[in-house]
């Protein structure tokens, strides 16, 4: 039960942190037009009327600029997106214009959050770290539907925990139990993206009832039907086991993360994980459950940085001392990974 109170309290953190921007960030140009009736959104005079439902958010406008404007106007009539709009600008301090004009929100073929770390090394071998990330909307989703993907990725952008694979710490046991668990049940994972997604749809749905206008329903089997309002704790119990849903990927994962034999995982390791069949959360970069998922991503990353640690050590021309804590670090964790695919 301890978990599950610690788990709620990350959530309350979060909407407490947002909705203390509530009295601090108002904008009167954010107002949306009144083009939600009988799904015939009129976005100006010069564009027809259309079913919005229908057509993608890129292709609302011939022009670029004018789609991002609809769709933060759009997520800004919910009091929990537009606080996280808010909350973007004053971390980066730039506005809404300069945020598009700078690319670090664009679009993709499924909506996600990419995080570049960079190494750098200085004169004396020491190495600096420069980090950026960059927010990817679904191209070719309805404007409902996007806003909802924004949320959920400004939700990762904003309070997920930045992970640094160079450090030794990656490749440890709580290593990589600490990138799959934080991923799903973390300030910034899965779950609270979900329940902050889910949240605004809400809200939109009760000042614009546009329930029958999202196409969120049929493109996730309805996976706003664990939310609620009132508890969300309750919530948060049934979200832990669907997510750590495995079905035939089960055994896979287990002998997978007993494959690392120098950490010495096991499934014990994964209290929530299951083989029950679960299709309602599915990663859209690798179109499996988010464990198996992670996982993966883990294993890609380690297989980039081991990579580069060989590249390394083949043009080392430093201290010999140097050189061997490489090779020995490069054995722990590199020997066991295919680097030619």
């Amino acid at each position: 039960m301890k978990i599950f109170k610690g788990l709620f309290f990350f959530y309350f953190v979060i909407l407490a942190s947002l909705y203390a921007y509530a009295y601090a960030y108002e904008d009167t140009d954010a107002k949306v037009p009144d083009f939600f009736k009988n799904k015939q959104l009129l976005l100006s005079d010069e564009y027809p009327k259309m079913d919005y439902s229908k057509i993608a958010w890129t292709k609302i406008s011939k022009k670029e600029s004018d789609n991002y404007k609809y769709l933060f106007a759009l997520l800004k009539r919910s009091e929990t997106g537009s606080l996280l709009l808010s909350l973007l600008m004053e971390r980066e301090g730039l506005s809404l214009e300069e945020l598009l004009e700078s690319q670090m929100i664009s679009t993709a073929d499924s909506s996600h959050t990419n995080m570049t770390l960079k190494r750098i090394f200085d004169h004396l071998g020491n190495a600096n770290y420069q980090y950026s990330s960059k927010i990817l909307v679904d191209r070719n989703l309805n404007l409902i539907d996007a806003s909802l993907d924004l949320a959920h990725e400004l939700t990762h952008y904003l309070y997920r925990v930045k992970i640094n694979p160079y450090h030794s710490d990656f490749f440890t046991k709580d290593g990589l139990k600490k990138f799959i668990i934080s991923n799903i049940e973390g300030p910034g994972g899965e779950i609270n993206a979900y329940l902050v997604e889910c949240r605004v749809l809400q809200e939109l749905n009760i000042k614009l009832s546009i329930s029958n206008i999202s196409n969120r329903g049929e493109r996730e089997s309805n996976n706003c039907k664990f939310f609620s309002s009132s508890d969300d704790s309750v919530a948060r119990v049934e979200l832990l086991k669907e997510f750590y849903k495995l079905g035939s990927d089960y055994n896979r994962f287990v002998s997978e993360i007993k494959s690392f034999k120098s950490l010495m995982l096991s499934e014990e390791d994964f209290p929530f994980i299951s083989n029950k069949l679960g299709n309602i959360f599915i990663s859209s970069l690798y179109d499996s459950n988010y464990p198996m998922a992670l996982l993966t991503e883990y294993q890609e990353i380690l297989k980039k940085v081991c990579m580069q640690d060989r590249g390394r050590i083949e043009k080392w021309n430093g201290e010999m001392h140097v050189l061997k804590q490489l090779e020995k670090s490069y054995q722990l964790k590199c020997t066991t990974l295919n680097l030619s695919e």
